[in-house]
Parts: structure tokens; sequence; C-alpha cells
């Protein structure tokens, strides 16, 4: 694990507890995350607003979100478009929100982004 050149996947669950020893592990590798998966909206909200370290995730290639709301997705949507290689975004709604314009206008500004999934709560319906 301490070769650099391995790329490194993090899944982030709701037990996971933000802490400096944490925010240290991630800030020292972050050259070799590639992608980073998100299993609930608490894990989101306290990622973003534990650091501003998502600046420095230049070459992540996957975000995946799972369990969060419409609202918290525009939050991080704002940070993700500093992510300029991020080829690869899939969200998994909590919640059912019929307005996605604002939404969809934000993601189709990511500069590399080539892939998108997108699922609701309801369980027939998801677009990509």
């Amino acid at each position: 694990m301490n070769d650099p050149s391995y790329s490194m996947k993090i899944v982030i669950s709701s037990s996971t507890n933000f802490n400096l020893n944490y925010g240290k592990f991630l800030y020292e590798n972050k050259h070799r995350l590639i992608s980073f998966h998100f299993n609930d909206e608490s894990i989101v909200e306290q990622f973003v607003s534990y650091s501003r370290m998502h600046l420095l995730f230049i070459n992540i290639q996957s975000i995946t979100l799972k369990q969060i709301s419409a609202f918290q997705l525009l939050v991080v949507l704002f940070y993700l478009k500093s992510l300029s290689r991020l080829p690869s975004l899939k969200v998994h709604f909590n919640d059912h929100y019929h307005d996605l314009g604002e939404i969809y206008r934000i993601i189709f500004h990511l500069p590399a982004l080539k892939y998108l999934f997108m699922a609701t709560a309801d369980p027939d319906s998801h677009m990509s």
C-alpha cells in the first residue's frame, strides 16, 4: 500500500468518522485517489464541510453519490466543477426531485464528464 504507483479507490460509508488522521491519510494520498464512493448523504456533507480537500483530488476519475438529496447534490456539484478530469459521475437520489434543470445545467459544465448515471428514489426510474 505504500507504493506510490498504486491507485486507490475509497468507499466512504455512514460509519466513517472524519478526523485529523483520516484527513491526513487522504491528503498524503491525494495523487493516488482515482475514485470516491459515498454511501450516505451525511458522509458527503461531512466530507465537504471537513475541508476543501476536494480541490486536491485532481486525479479523480469516478464519483458515486448514494442516498443524496437534490439540494445536497447542488452543493456538491459546486465543488466538483474544480475537478477538471472527472469523467464519471453516478448519483442515486434519496428523494423525488422533479425539476432537474439546474442540476443538469451544472453537470453539463463539468469539463471532462463522459458518463452520467442518475437514479431517483423510485426504483423503476433512472436516467443515464
